[in-house]
């Protein structure tokens, strides 16, 4: 099991998407889902930052469903206060797009636009 600084480093990378899903998952095999209080805060900014990046091809669209995923359901994950509910909606919805019927640049464009105003 990793350190606490090491899970917190772990943790803020996947927050902020530093890291290829793939590699995020080999991070993440050594640290527990659960944890009595979160450790790391999901952020409107972070979420923007990763739509952003899809938008304009930085990062392939697919990448930011497998992202989410990897955020979703995490006990050691908060979200910014005053935004839990529409932080949660928007992993949510980014890990499970099908739900949405949206194409998922479209998902993506919806999102960054509801998280910047």
């Amino acid at each position: 099991m990793a350190s606490d600084p090491d899970r917190l480093a772990v943790l803020r990378a996947l927050v902020r998407g530093e890291c290829s899903p793939r590699v995020l998952v080999q991070l993440l095999a050594g640290i527990p889902f659960d944890s009595p209080t979160p450790l790391v805060l999901i952020g409107r900014a972070d979420i923007r930052d990763m739509l952003a990046r899809a938008v304009d091809g930085s990062v392939p669209n697919e990448q930011v469903q497998e992202w989410a995923e990897l955020l979703e359901g995490r006990e050691d994950l908060g979200h910014e206060a005053g935004h839990e509910d529409l932080l949660a909606s928007a992993v949510f919805e980014l890990a499970n797009p099908l739900l949405t019927g949206l194409p998922l640049i479209d998902l993506h464009r919806s999102w960054l636009a509801r998280l910047t105003t």
